[in-house]
């Protein structure tokens, strides 16, 4: 089925003679003064025969696809044209902008219940009596990729209730943004919106009227707005269920937390100045940062209270706790919407160095990277007694201001060509060493390995960056002395 609008009412849209909805789709009740729709879920078929149709012909009016307004407008335009018995009451809907999706319920007259409003597709509205306002609904209508089986969810403050839409996948339903006195009592048109998707397994969005769309007073009507997700990297049913990690948890999540400290923690061993955090994901058992973004993911769409300590806050109400560096890194960021730090604790490896880290003065903290380096010298160099390996940087070699190569720990790389050598480790026949990727950078060196009388000079240029290295200068034997 597909959304009925102007293209397609005239074949969609069938009147029916009641509420029963036997013979057509929409009711115009005018004792009580509302509207209903028979979709296909509640009367998959309709007879049809007083309307050219069959006796059981299927009803294609369906629940999730709807109708705009504009073809309930033009729906009722019709009727009136067609039936002169429907001329002396007075209408049901006026048109204020088609192209924007405005429309208005006059005279009194306005849907029969929210089940039917959440039905409109495309359009926001306003019901009035005469010249009073009695509701508003402001729509949204989603642009971007969403699987058709996520749940979209609004919240008319930052951190409000969460509300899922009665309607699964994009989303494109309205929301009511005001009510009198008789219909709810309040005024939430200049207050921002939020939307979001939190699917477990996807990476999450979230998008807010007036931030994203900068619309600074909702009314009657339909806007776009691209929310979006898509499968997540890491996070994936398939490799950790949500079940194992958040339902019923299983090792390593059923020791993880989240929690806001009274005292900021002060972590070291970063690659510059200590940083304070005051949130911290507990991880005694050592999960991986795999599993703890999957736990950060569980918590994130959880409808419950997911933290401990100082702050006890509802995942699905809150921020998400982490986003990516623009070089592709995890930071973990608070979803408490401020600017306070978020540490992991128990990671290890190469893990640390997968993430960047902002603390509570939004420093940038990130762990040094020691890329490993060996250099093949050969068995030749080894058995010469008298063999040395020494390492300079490239500019400024073969000149008065030439500058040694010192390794992450600040040693200069040279030595005997022995185990004698710190770099040289038992019977091996490489140098191995570490470079201060962090610190330093990519730097081009030049490693010469010599003798005197076993071997030869051998010379190899190498770039050192923030990948292994694995290079070879294995020296030749010495023919000349």
């Amino acid at each position: 089925m597909a959304t009925i609008d102007l293209s397609n009412y005239t074949t969609s849209l069938f009147l029916a003679s009641s509420n029963s909805f036997t013979d057509g789709n929409v009711y115009f009740d005018y004792t009580t003064g509302t509207v209903d729709y028979g979709d296909s879920t509640d009367y998959p078929t309709l007879d049809l025969t007083s309307h050219g149709g069959g006796a059981t012909d299927p009803n294609p009016l369906s629940r999730d696809d709807g109708l705009k307004l504009e073809a309930l407008y033009a729906f009722e335009t019709r009727i009136r044209r067609l039936n002169p018995t429907r001329r002396p009451f007075a209408r049901f809907t006026h048109a204020k902008f088609r192209d924007g999706g405005a429309f208005s319920f006059v005279n009194g007259r306005a849907p029969l219940n929210d089940a039917t409003r959440n039905m409109h597709r495309g359009s926001g509205w306003d019901e009035k009596t005469g010249d009073t306002i009695n509701r508003i609904y402001f729509n949204v209508k989603g642009l971007g990729q969403i699987d058709s089986a996520s749940n979209v969810y609004y919240q008319t403050s930052q951190f409000g209730t969460a509300v899922d839409y009665s309607k699964a996948g994009n989303v494109d339903q309205a929301i009511q943004v005001y009510g009198d006195a008789s219909n709810g009592d309040f005024d939430n048109r200049f207050s921002s919106h939020y939307l979001s998707v939190r699917t477990y397994g996807n990476n999450y969005d979230r998008i807010d009227t007036s931030g994203t769309l900068g619309i600074s007073k909702l009314g009657g009507f339909s806007t776009g707005a691209a929310l979006n997700e898509d499968s997540h990297l890491t996070t994936s049913e398939a490799t950790y269920p949500l079940a194992d990690v958040y339902t019923s948890p299983i090792s390593p999540w059923d020791q993880m937390s989240l929690e806001k400290l009274a005292t900021p923690s002060v972590q070291t061993g970063f690659a510059g100045p200590d940083g304070s955090f005051t949130w911290v994901v507990r991880n005694p058992a050592g999960g991986s940062l795999n599993q703890v973004i999957a736990f950060l993911d569980a918590v994130a769409q959880a409808d419950a209270v997911v933290t401990t300590g100082e702050a006890l806050l509802n995942g699905k109400q809150y921020n998400t706790w982490y986003k990516y560096s623009p070089t592709g890194k995890i930071t973990p960021v608070s979803g408490e919407g401020n600017t306070l730090g978020v540490f992991i604790e128990g990671l290890s490896g190469t893990d640390l160095l997968r993430l960047e880290y902002v603390d509570d003065s939004q420093t940038t903290c990130v762990y040094p990277i020691y890329t490993p380096v060996t250099v093949e010298i050969g068995q030749g160099a080894i058995d010469d007694p008298l063999a040395w390996f020494h390492a300079f940087h490239v500019v400024g070699y073969n000149t008065a201001g030439y500058v040694e190569y010192e390794d992450a720990s600040g040693n200069v790389v040279s030595g005997d060509a022995d185990s004698s050598s710190p770099f040289i480790s038992g019977s091996n026949t490489f140098v191995s060493f570490q470079h201060d990727f962090t610190t330093d950078g990519s730097v081009d060196v030049i490693f010469i390995c010599d003798g005197d009388g076993g071997v030869a000079q051998s010379e190899t240029i190498m770039t050192l960056a923030d990948t292994t290295v694995n290079a070879s200068c294995i020296p030749p034997a010495e023919a000349n002395m």
